[in-house]
């Protein structure tokens, strides 16, 4: 009889912990879901790139046209709860990729826009903190789909894509731009694969990410770039 109990009650236990792992995961999935904050903003695309400025609000750039029931084409800035900031609205005329925003929470933009704030700009562009054109940033943009920005402590710009021309100048994938938006001629790397990512370390190295041709049979890869010669150095690889 007690081994008969034992059974019953190591099932009956096993039921009760069975239906309080089910309760806990429904649990969470509707906390997930649910914007407990009110931040709780809405967008008909996707979301491909965030940046945050130091008032609190976020960039959001990607492929979409209406932002929390408002036109926004590719690019938007919502307030710290989530709401739309009515009074940005720089529009690209394609898909944004990749933001940024420097200390002085200017914007540098990459995409595959033509068009930016109703100028032309070449898949790159500056904006000021309230959204109109810097027109001091000295850079033609690239011939391709840019799609990774990052920033260096010193201020210079990476910038990585598809591109195999930035700023006029002969440039495969990956390049460096000073704060000013002017190539980096002493900047040599150049990558064989689309850059989507960087990673500047303490050291001052850089990690580049990104999508390989289809012809490499490769689908990720991952570098390293020693600083200040930019030699590429291979790390991992993944199949």
């Amino acid at each position: 009889m007690l081994r008969k109990y034992d059974t019953i009650s190591r099932q009956a236990l096993r039921l009760v912990l069975a239906v309080s792992v089910i309760t806990l995961l429904l649990t969470g999935a509707a906390r997930s879901q649910t914007a407990a904050d009110g931040f709780n903003p809405s967008v008909n695309g996707n979301v491909f790139a965030m940046a945050a400025q130091s008032d609190g609000k976020l960039i959001i750039g990607g492929s979409f046209s209406v932002v929390n029931g408002q036109p926004r084409s590719n690019l938007a800035r919502l307030n710290a709860d989530g709401s739309l900031d009515a009074s940005f609205n720089p529009g690209a005329n394609n898909g944004v990729y990749a933001l940024t925003v420097q200390a002085n929470d200017q914007i540098i933009v990459g995409g595959g826009f033509t068009t930016l704030g109703g100028q032309a700009r070449s898949r790159l562009a500056r904006l000021n903190g309230n959204g109109t054109l810097d027109n001091t940033f000295n850079n033609s943009g690239a011939n391709n789909v840019i799609g990774a920005i990052a920033l260096q402590p010193n201020g210079q710009i990476l910038v990585g894509g598809a591109f195999t021309a930035l700023a006029g100048q002969t440039q495969n994938r990956v390049g460096r731009l000073n704060s000013d938006g002017t190539l980096d001629a002493g900047f040599s790397a150049a990558a064989n694969f689309d850059v989507r990512a960087f990673a500047v370390q303490a050291d001052g190295r850089i990690v580049i990410g990104g999508e390989s041709r289809p012809s490499t049979g490769k689908r990720a890869i991952t570098w390293r770039a020693s600083m200040p010669t930019a030699r590429l150095t291979p790390g991992l690889i993944q199949m």
